[in-house]
């Protein structure tokens, strides 16, 4: 993430268990704003819509 480009991204609260694993992703970083041990921010431009829905349905169960 450099230079001044906008970026697309949200923040979603999961299990700090599956959150130590996708930072370990390039799409995903620990959240600016937030509680890292259970926030996540996800670079919308890189991960497909399947993947994003995936993860609010794991919120949900």
């Amino acid at each position: 993430m450099k230079g001044k480009e906008e970026l697309g991204i949200t923040d979603i609260k999961l299990n700090s268990a599956l959150l130590e694993l996708l930072v370990m992703k390039d799409e995903f970083l620990p959240a600016y704003l937030m509680d890292k041990k259970y926030w996540v921010t996800i670079l919308l431009s890189e991960v497909s819509v399947g993947e994003l829905f995936a993860l609010i349905e794991i919120v949900f169960i």
